[in-house]
């Protein structure tokens, strides 16, 4: 799996890429969960204030959003060009698509000149979209779109828009957008010289778009409802886990995919906790709990012990540890872990567990109703076991 980023995501140079394999789907999902976790811990080692969380959330933004436009892209591409996947009526979706993505597109006077009259007609304009074929056009469009994401000029005019020119286009796009992204990664890890950088910019309209396309595509590319990926600093070690009941870990799944893609981008700077038998549920103020061991062979008990938090901090008094220690995520951590952290925090010589995430993040918590359902289940549990 080395130099995975590279291997998702070359876009295909005249025939399928052969290199893609089945634990690189969940990729784009893996990318945007873990930077800004081990971004925040990183970090954390000279000054996490307001401003540098600040950064890192534009920072994690811009990568996040990088990826899906990548993923969706390199999708494209595939569906259009390699499995034929047109169906009836579809050439219209696709004219309503084109016009979509370059609604704000303008010609380029800049490059006007004798030579290169053809920039005069813009080729994505309505008067002019019946000329071309049209899943030419749509690809061409996405990838003058990324290009002037990136800063950089459209390549495309009404002279060149063919199939072979446009993979090469693709192939040039796609190394801009890997040494883009990568550079986004060095920053996160290292915010000292990131402040004000702008990798990657799109109009507002596209981005809630694509965010649409993230919500509507997350369970598939992820393999999950939810994933939440947290990194612990304990003993004088750093510790990772991933959300979700993992015990079982299966090669070609999404948590295999996250454990092989840790080693292989970081070695052994990073162990994996995973679910164990001793992982807690806490079920009321008091301190009360039941083990994952004492539970397992109930139904309906996943979330209860799925979350990251939960596995890391169980983890930790494994080791007997009554000492302060950070877990860093992205998003806020629902009901069941800040209640456990809480009442562990307020237990006679234990130090508090801070958890620390971006302000403005996701809501992803679990509703009331379903967390007294659980602790009714584990009150039994303890009561009867």
């Amino acid at each position: 799996m080395k130099n995975i980023e590279m291997i998702n995501y070359n876009f295909f140079n005249g025939e399928k890429n052969e290199l893609i394999r089945s634990e690189d789907l969940f990729l784009p999902i893996i990318l945007s969960e873990i930077y800004f976790p081990i971004a925040l811990e990183r970090n954390s080692e000279n000054k996490l204030d307001e401003e540098t969380i600040k950064i890192l959330d534009n920072l994690d933004n811009q990568h996040r959003m990088l990826i899906i436009l990548k993923k969706y892209v390199w999708d494209e591409i595939n569906k259009y060009y390699y499995n034929g996947n047109i169906k009836e009526n579809s050439e219209a979706e696709l004219k309503r698509k084109v016009l979509f993505i370059t609604k704000y597109f303008r010609t380029n006077r800049r490059l006007l000149n004798t030579k290169n009259i053809l920039y005069e007609v813009n080729p994505y304009s309505e008067e002019n979209i019946n000329e071309k074929n049209v899943v030419d056009l749509w690809i061409a469009a996405l990838l003058d779109r990324l290009y002037l994401s990136l800063g950089k000029n459209r390549v495309f005019n009404r002279g060149n828009i063919e199939r072979n020119f446009i993979i090469s286009k693709a192939d040039e796009l796609n190394i801009l957008l890997n040494n883009t992204q990568n550079s986004i990664q060095k920053n996160m890890l290292n915010i000292s010289f990131s402040n004000k950088i702008k990798y990657f910019k799109l109009p507002y309209y596209l981005i809630e778009e694509f965010k649409k396309i993230e919500e509507k595509n997350y369970k598939n590319w992820n393999g999950l409802e939810q994933s939440c990926f947290a990194i612990m600093n304990f003993n004088n070690k750093r510790y990772y886990s991933v959300s979700g009941i993992d015990n079982n870990i299966k090669e070609g799944n999404i948590y295999s995919a996250f454990h092989e893609f840790i080693e292989n981008k970081f070695g052994n700077q990073y162990v994996k906790v995973i679910l164990s038998d001793e992982t807690r549920y806490y079920f009321n103020k008091i301190g009360d709990y039941i083990k994952y061991s004492q539970a397992k062979s109930e139904d309906d008990i996943s979330r209860m012990f799925s979350c990251c938090e939960t596995k890391l901090i169980s983890y930790s008094f494994l080791h007997n540890n009554m000492k302060k220690l950070n877990i860093f995520i992205k998003y806020e951590p629902c009901r069941l872990c800040r209640r456990m952290r809480l009442v562990i925090g307020k237990q006679k010589g234990n130090k508090k567990k801070e958890i620390i995430y971006r302000s403005n993040s996701i809501s992803r918590d679990i509703c009331e109703n379903e967390v007294e359902r659980y602790d009714k289940k584990a009150k039994n549990i303890y009561e009867n076991f």
